[in-house]
């Protein structure tokens, strides 16, 4: 079963974690009705274009044996015939299907972001 990943803003995922939340509910689970992810080689795009102010991110690899309901590929609906796939996963993501999360930082917007290499392992 290949690695998931959800990025998620740093202030999210620590206010997730103290309200003690069985699940994560991101504004896209509400607006479009699934949790967007991704794979490894995934995430510098997914971070470039859609975290681009962000200073402090994290990054969640997900156990998809943990999930209540499948993970779907699928083509973004911005760009249908890119070729690439996603994974998403429509329902309310469980905190215990986290297996691992890292945090990932920058001081500057102008500077990169530097995921793990482990990750892309």
């Amino acid at each position: 079963m290949a690695k998931i990943f959800h990025v998620i803003p740093f202030d999210t995922w620590v206010d997730n974690k103290k309200s003690k939340s069985k699940y994560i509910e991101p504004e896209s689970l509400q607006n479009e009705g699934f949790i967007h992810c991704c794979k490894a080689d995934q995430l510098s795009g997914v971070i470039l274009r859609f975290f681009s102010k962000s200073l402090k991110l994290y990054i969640l690899r997900i156990n998809e044996s943990k999930l209540e309901n499948d993970v779907v590929y699928e083509a973004p609906v911005e760009a249908p015939n890119s070729g690439q796939l996603f994974p998403h996963y429509y329902g309310k993501l469980p905190i215990d299907s986290v297996e691992k999360e890292f945090l990932i930082t920058r001081t500057s917007i102008s500077d990169a972001f530097s995921i793990p290499e482990h990750l892309l392992t």
